[in-house]
């Protein structure tokens, strides 16, 4: 986790020397709208409702619906034509974690006696957004991001407590001259070279035979360091409200009824539009041969459509695109979800329902596209049946009432089960089957199909076996009861246990020694780097010129391997280099050229690096502290996310052309 990198693509950073006459503050607070609500005022700097709770304390939905826009917007904002809607899948549950990120690190700020006053915050927003009459410029400024005064200024407080708190923290690191003499010149000295990697993989087939003798030599070898670890298998039940919500039996009259009050929610806007496709790919970096022969193509598609042919039968027929087979539809989409050219012979060329138009070319091929629709629409009620649903249960009162009712009613009878025969009446009376891992695990290995969940696994191995467990919640919206079935102490591996694994060291090593006799026999053959390139070739490796790079820099083909680097740091232009180990295999290369740090321009440069290293280390005690409170908040269950607004915010399943 990076906090400080979360932050800074959603916030304000770096906020500068502000400078604002008293008059003008109390102006503020007379006259914006809503005033300034403040802790001071009795306003609660933390939310009655709550996107996600810590400890106990939380911040709005407000907030979070706010931080979500902003950053759709940055993302918009950076991408342009190439953003899709499917690059936020993920992004709400990403800004809830931020905030609780932002919410630990409250505390740790405070605790170094931060605050943000009201005076800090009026002249923030001032230079935000220079108003020039605040009286009326600051309500507009609320409305038009749909927040009241009290949870803008809880978003800003924020993130300005935010920055006072690695502000203060990079002000307290202190690197000497050689401290920066040495980042100066691991981040400027640099290397070229002709570099050829040697696979151990390749070397597979020269190993051999692995016989018994030779595993059972290992085996008596390494014996003592071969321990398994206990492992256990369950039985258990697990409750949640989704399970419940899926039992909830609406009648098709109840659905139509609240889909004909709410059409609205189930309408496509003015901006949206319907279009089908087909396909012919080709590269973009295909020949000119290839890219006229599928523009051809598709010329002769799109002739037998104005032809009369029907275009969802060429679809089927002829794209080559997943989207063939339901003749080519893309379902409705906004301009920014399809990349720019197919997005304006949708909007641009196609003027009515009917029109088809083509060849048009993308990344991705040629297209012939029809449009089939243009909003503003209400869907049909059969194609929202299910959205219909879960929008009637999550604002109908009476149903999350019933829903709670029969979760509440649930947990109660597992909670006073006290041995197997209270599993039936479980089943009869709410379908709840028990399910079993079968399969031993070990506790820090991932429990079945409940995944890898560590509070849990410390329970299941300080629980007896046979004995049903006590109710202990599970995740966000449920709870699990366990029985351990089985029990496999911990004791060192037999042969048949450890042979696989034995087996494969020895493979590995094996091959590693073929690799690196192979590269240095190449390395060993080789003139210059000329003649190393050529002879790898000939022994079909795949020599590269690579450069100039760092000492933290990553060489293509090998990956981040600081060891290699290192290596061809410390020769000069000429040497020879390696083996040098890699993670894959060993490395050999020639230096091509070597150039040292200028350090005359250290000097120059030397604050901006300070900064720079000290804003590192201090984002890193932030990430530290964040990640040793949310391991001791997560074990006490002290870590709350309000998931229906969470999912209310996940993006549709993202559609493109191509």
């Amino acid at each position: 986790m990076n906090v400080l990198k979360r932050m800074r693509t959603m916030g304000f950073l770096k906020i500068l020397l502000w400078i604002i006459v008293i008059s003008f503050i109390m102006a503020i607070f007379t006259v914006w709208g809503g005033g300034l609500e403040s802790e001071k005022r009795g306003g609660s700097f933390f939310g009655g409702n709550y996107a996600v709770k810590v400890d106990g304390e939380s911040l709005p939905p407000a907030v979070f619906r706010l931080k979500y826009r902003f950053y759709v917007d940055r993302i918009k904002s950076m991408l342009g034509d190439n953003f899709r809607d499917s690059f936020l899948q993920g992004a709400p549950q990403n800004i809830a974690n931020q905030m609780v990120d932002e919410l630990i690190l409250t505390k740790m700020a405070k605790s170094y006696g931060l605050s943000v006053s009201d005076e800090e915050l009026a002249a923030t927003i001032q230079r935000l957004y220079n108003f020039t009459d605040p009286k009326s410029q600051y309500p507009q400024l609320l409305g038009s991001l749909g927040v009241s005064a009290q949870d803008y200024q809880t978003f800003l407080r924020t993130e300005l407590l935010m920055e006072k708190l690695h502000d203060l923290l990079a002000g307290s690191v202190y690197l000497s001259d050689a401290d920066l003499r040495r980042l100066y010149a691991e981040q400027n000295d640099k290397f070229k070279a002709t570099l050829v990697q040697i696979p151990s993989s390749r070397f597979d087939q020269q190993v051999g035979t692995i016989t018994d003798a030779d595993l059972k030599a290992r085996y008596e070898q390494e014996k003592e360091s071969l321990k398994i670890p206990e492992k256990r298998a369950i039985q258990y039940v697990l409750l949640s409200k989704n399970y419940f919500e899926s039992r909830v039996n609406l009648s098709d009259a109840q659905l139509q009824a609240y889909y004909n009050a709410h059409q609205a929610d189930f309408s496509i806007p003015a901006t949206d539009r319907r279009a089908s496709h087909i396909l012919i790919r080709v590269a973009q970096d295909a020949k000119p041969a290839e890219v006229e022969a599928a523009r051809k193509k598709a010329q002769e598609i799109y002739d037998k459509i104005k032809a009369g042919a029907d275009f969802a039968a060429m679809a089927k027929a002829y794209s080559q695109d997943s989207t063939a087979q339901r003749g080519g539809d893309l379902g409705w989409f906004s301009r920014t979800a399809m990349v720019k050219p197919f997005a304006d012979a949708v909007f641009d060329q196609c003027k009515a329902v009917g029109d088809v138009v083509g060849p048009i070319r993308t990344q991705f091929g040629f297209h012939i596209i029809k449009l089939t629709g243009i909003g503003p629409q209400t869907k049909p009620f059969q194609e929202v049946r299910y959205q219909v649903k879960q929008a009637m249960m999550l604002k109908d009162p009476a149903i999350q009432s019933e829903i709670q009712k029969q979760y509440d009613e649930a947990k109660k009878e597992l909670s006073s089960l006290k041995d197997d025969s209270g599993l039936q009446a479980l089943d009869k009376r709410f379908g709840i089957k028990p399910a079993d891992v079968a399969v031993p695990f070990g506790e820090n290995q991932a429990i079945g199909p409940l995944g890898f969940d560590p509070e849990l696994s410390k329970a299941i191995f300080t629980t007896p076996q046979g004995a049903w467990s006590k109710v202990l919640p599970y995740r966000d919206n449920g709870v699990i009861r366990f029985k351990v079935t089985t029990v496999q102490p911990a004791h060192t591996a037999s042969f048949d246990e450890a042979k696989n694994q034995l087996r494969q060291e020895i493979q590995n090593e094996r091959a590693s020694a073929f690799a690196r006799t192979a590269a240095s026999a190449l390395l060993a053959g080789a003139k210059d780097a000329a003649s190393l390139e050529a002879d790898a070739k000939k022994d079909n490796y795949a020599p590269q010129q690579v450069g100039p790079l760092t000492a933290t820099d990553t060489i293509p083909g090998v990956g981040k391997d600081p060891e290699v680097n290192k290596a061809f740091l410390a020769a000069k232009a000429g040497d020879k280099v390696g083996p040098v180990a890699s993670k894959t295999g060993w490395v050999v290369g020639i230096v091509t050229d070597r150039t040292n740090a200028d350090m005359e321009k250290f000097e120059e440069d030397k604050d901006q690096l300070a900064q720079t290293q000290a804003n590192k280390v201090a984002e890193q005690w932030m990430n530290d502290y964040v990640e040793r409170q949310r391991q001791a908040l997560e074990a006490d269950k002290a870590i709350r996310f309000n998931q229906p607004l969470i999912k209310e915010m996940e993006p549709a399943s993202s559609r493109e052309a191509g």
